[in-house]
């Protein structure tokens, strides 16, 4: 098994269509925004109720809600 396929086993990913769908329909998700900061300035889109996390120092915290979806946006 490649270190790729390894790294995408152990990183859940959720499309764009499957969040936005889950938003809309009210489902508790926490969409943390980790663009770096030139991508995140220059973009002209947010999520609503979004939280912006600084990418240089960002990492998974165990001790996030398990009842919950958190979604990572970054570029």
């Amino acid at each position: 098994m490649s270190a790729e396929t390894q790294t995408d086993l152990q990183t859940p990913r959720i499309a764009a269509d499957d969040l936005k769908a889950r938003l809309e329909s009210g489902d508790p998700v926490i969409v943390l925004d980790a663009r770096a900061p030139k991508a995140w300035a220059e973009g002209d889109q947010r999520i609503r109720g979004d939280v912006r996390v600084d990418p240089e120092h960002f990492h998974a915290d165990s001790s996030w809600p398990k009842d919950r979806l958190t979604a990572v946006y970054c570029t």
